[in-house]
């Protein structure tokens, strides 16, 4: 894949690369200037590291240059303080790939055919090679010596100890090509592939997948980050786990008192159940938690966006819902901040809602969210960005005998597509509970289904029970409009012989076998001290007389009584007289 530098005094602390352009070599909305950009966007776009304009404070930095030479791009190997300076012949060999292959030296990344594995891949001509330039073509490894070449060894190269990464890859923009440095008194080829004879190289359009790989091995995602859940590390992309239950976007009805303190420990970090219910009628309270990888201090914005649950909330049905104001935090490597509170307002209803945190560093900056225009796209973001997350996740107490409906949005991007597929997973669920599906008739009509059985239909709506035997059922092939946005519902019915204990369902969209979203909730079946009645909008203590001739699918259970009041629950005239305001 590549050849890298292992001193890591060489490399560009976690991976942050400070970098500025001649402003006279290169006036802004030059083409040149251009030119330039583009080839530090293809490395940012593509790669762990992220070269961000130069500031006061930095100490090392890489400066882009006109130096007119021999028609060449030329730099060092690797980062020293001070200044990098990568320099270009504008008159000749100034592309962006030569900029790009430049910016990789800098980097600590060395000539492909310098590894130590290249005689098994490629046959210098010594004798061709134009006088003073076969240290282009030495190897960067310790007690290798130009046997052949008239030039004297030189010591001073073998300072730069290198490492191969992986296999060797003649696709590298770091490889030269079969005529590079050839005397012009010379035919033929300086450097002959040999493993196949046939193969290209000394491409300059782009960086190979190994060249990427080779430049992750280096640099890891040194940044701060927000979770996707709770194995998550802050590396990109995301190694395992769902995309959807960010454990370190935390909403509440009352405010914190220490929120840092309280978000912070082990036992908070280890929780994706922190959060409450939002409740409509007053301010709610969302925290957002970071963490920082690498070496390197760094300062954070934090922008939080609401939207209804889906299984795939696209920018647009957020974007325009945005909570409070941005927050800034300041995060060392290896330490938890707790950015907020975030005030919730104007909260539309009581329920559950998704929240997507999107955090700016300088590392990490704000991704361009106008570029998310498929669903690919929107879970590359969301899979290959640590500082963006999503929280699609809510708890909700039921009781034996009562009921539960999820509504959720099924969304779509600008194109028409047919190949979606709803997948709901109530594995957990013993198999004595009811499970009905309500979905628009004409997204079921051209579905294949799988363990669901049509129960009715109405002008608009198909009701599906799903298979007691198997838990899991599907629609597949459902056809999706140009920016779908319709509801689905699942509703449940729990007997009275359910156990008490916690219930995981997931309802999934896919593209064929990728999961594009979901939406999870737990319910929690149990005892709980206060019962509403949602008929009545009564609240009761759990062992008032009155409980027990409430219909099961009536009964609302709460941890605590405010909470029921606040909700708009009217004490019961028996057993909470005091709050009866009848």
């Amino acid at each position: 894949m590549g050849l890298k530098l292992i001193d890591t005094n060489q490399l560009w602390p976690d991976g942050l690369i400070p970098y500025e352009i001649n402003a006279t070599d290169f006036p802004v909305g030059s083409a040149n200037r251009t030119t330039v950009e583009n080839a530090i966007a293809h490395v940012n776009e593509n790669t762990h590291v992220h070269l961000t304009p130069r500031v006061a404070s930095d100490i090392s930095w890489i400066s882009f240059t006109d130096h007119p030479t021999d028609g060449r791009c030329g730099g060092s190997t690797g980062r020293v303080d001070g200044e990098n300076n990568i320099r270009c012949d504008l008159d000749g060999g100034f592309t962006m790939g030569n900029i790009v292959h430049e910016i990789l030296h800098e980097l600590g990344i060395h000539h492909e055919q310098l590894r130590e594995d290249r005689d098994s891949f490629v046959t210098i001509q010594w004798d061709k090679i134009t006088e003073g330039d076969c240290d282009q073509f030495q190897r960067k490894i310790e007690g290798d010596r130009l046997e052949v070449c008239e030039e004297a060894y030189d010591p001073s190269i073998h300072t730069l100890i290198t490492e191969d990464v992986g296999a060797y890859d003649y696709g590298s923009i770091m490889h030269y090509g079969r005529t590079f440095f050839l005397k012009s008194t010379e035919t033929g080829e300086t450097l002959t592939p040999t493993n196949p004879p046939t193969a290209v190289i000394g491409q300059r359009n782009a960086l190979s997948p190994g060249d990427i790989a080779t430049l992750n091995d280096m640099y890891q995602t040194d940044a701060i980050y927000v979770r996707d859940n709770l194995t998550d590390d802050g590396q990109e992309p995301l190694a395992g786990g769902g995309l959807s239950r960010s454990p370190d976007i935390i909403h509440v009805v009352d405010e914190i008192v220490d929120p840092q303190a309280t978000l912070s420990t082990p036992a908070s970090m280890a929780s994706d159940t922190l959060s409450e219910t939002v409740e409509e009628g007053q301010t709610n309270f969302v925290y957002v938690r970071l963490q920082k990888n690498g070496t390197l201090t760094d300062d954070a914005e934090v922008d939080l966006y609401w939207a209804d649950p889906s299984t795939l909330p696209t920018p647009s049905v957020w974007l325009a819902n945005k909570i409070d104001d941005t927050k800034t935090a300041t995060v060392a490597p290896g330490d938890v901040q707790i950015v907020g509170p975030f005030l919730f307002t104007d909260v539309p209803t009581t329920g559950h809602y998704c929240f997507v945190a999107i955090v700016h560093s300088r590392k990490n900056p704000r991704p361009e969210l106008s570029a998310s225009t498929t669903s690919l796209d929107f879970i590359n973001l969301v899979r290959n960005k640590s500082n963006v997350a999503w929280k699609n996740f809510d708890v909700e107490d039921n009781v034996p005998g009562g009921e539960s409906d999820m509504d959720f949005a099924v969304n779509a991007f600008k194109n028409t597509s047919n190949d979606n597929v709803l997948e709901f997973d109530l594995t957990e669920l013993p198999k004595k509970v009811f499970a009905q599906i309500r979905i628009l008739k004409r997204l079921a009509s051209s579905a294949t289904l799988k363990n669901l059985e049509l129960d009715r239909e109405t002008k608009l709506y198909a009701y599906y029970n799903v298979g007691k035997l198997k838990r899991k059922a599907s629609l597949k092939n459902i056809t999706l409009e140009s920016r779908e946005n319709t509801t689905v519902r699942l509703h449940l019915e729990f007997p009275e012989s359910i156990k008490d204990g916690v219930y995981d369902i997931d309802v999934k969209q896919l593209k064929g076998k990728t999961e594009f979203g979901r939406v999870t909730r737990r319910i929690n079946i149990g005892d709980f001290p206060f019962i509403a009645n949602v008929h009545s909008r009564e609240l009761h203590i759990a062992n008032c007389p009155w409980v027990p001739k409430m219909a099961h699918r009536n009964k609302k259970p709460y941890r605590d009584l405010q909470t029921g009041l606040r909700q708009g629950y009217d004490g019961c005239h028996t057993c909470l007289l005091e709050h009866d305001h009848g």
